[in-house]
C-alpha cells in the first residue's frame, strides 16, 4: 500500500547539528525520542532511468529497529522546501548474512511492481547515504509532526566515481494535522537556526556525484 509523504527539509549549512539538537530540546511540545544510525543503498540502472522519472529505490538499515526496509518513492511536487510524493515501503525478511541484501521486486505491492518491472533486471547499487539521525516527536493539539536531524555523508557505490559529500539536514514530517502549521514551525526553525530550504533530496544529491547527471 502506498501513501503520500509530506515533509520539509532544511539545510543547516554552517549551523552545527548540535545547535539544532539544543533548539529542538527546548521547543515547547517537542520531545526527544531516540538517536539511530541509518545505512542506505540507492539503486538505479546505468542510464539512471529512475532519476529521469524523478523516482528513487532505496534499501535502508535502521540499527535501532534492526531490519532492512525497502522503499520506492515516485515523482512528487515540491514548493518552498515542502515535498509530497507517493511512497511504498516494506520490510525485508531477516537475513543471517552480515552483507547488505539486494532489493526484491516481489515484496512490493502490485502497483509498485508494475512501475519497476520494465527496468528491474538492469538495477544495480549506485550510491550510499549513511547518517546518524536524532528523532524528536512534536505534538500540539491535533498536530503531530516528527523532527529529524541528519548528519553523515553521501558516497558513491561505483569505483569509477569515488566522490562523497556531507549531510547536515533538519527535516520535519507530517504524521497528522495541519500542513500550514507545519510550514510555520519549519519557518520558525529556519529563522532560529539560520538555515535554508533544502531543495535537493539526499537521492538527488547522490546522483550529483556523477558528472553525467549534472
Amino acid at each position: 500500500m502506498s501513501h503520500i509523504e509530506y515533509e520539509i527539509a532544511l539545510d543547516l549549512g554552517q549551523t552545527c547539528p548540535n545547535e539544532a539538537f539544543a533548539w529542538l530540546s527546548q521547543l515547547p511540545d517537542c520531545t526527544y525520542v531516540r538517536t539511530t544510525q541509518l545505512l542506505n543503498i540507492y539503486f538505479d540502472t546505468a542510464t539512471h532511468d529512475l532519476k529521469r522519472a524523478k523516482a528513487a529505490l532505496r534499501l535502508r538499515y535502521d540499527t535501532q529497529a534492526n531490519c532492512w526496509l525497502q522503499t520506492l518513492k515516485t515523482a512528487g511536487q515540491q514548493h518552498n522546501g515542502m515535498s509530497a510524493r507517493q511512497e511504498w515501503e516494506v520490510a525485508l525478511p531477516a537475513s543471517d548474512s552480515d552483507a547488505p541484501p539486494t532489493w526484491q521486486l516481489e515484496l512490493f505491492a502490485a502497483d509498485a511492481q508494475a512501475y519497476l518491472a520494465p527496468i528491474a533486471p538492469a538495477m544495480r547499487p549506485l550510491f550510499h547515504t549513511d547518517f546518524k539521525r536524532d528523532i524528536f516527536d512534536y505534538r500540539q493539539s491535533d498536530n503531530h509532526y516528527e523532527w529529524a536531524i541528519d548528519r553523515g555523508e553521501i558516497r558513491s557505490a561505483q569505483d569509477e566515481h569515488p566522490a562523497r559529500i556531507s549531510i547536515q539536514d533538519l527535516e520535519i514530517e507530517l504524521k497528522q494535522g495541519n500542513l500550514d502549521s507545519m510550514q510555520t514551525l519549519a519557518e520558525h526553525a529556519r529563522t532560529a537556526l539560520n538555515a535554508q530550504p533544502q531543495t535537493l533530496s539526499k537521492a538527488a544529491r547522490g546522483y550529483g556525484l556523477f558528472s553525467s547527471t549534472k
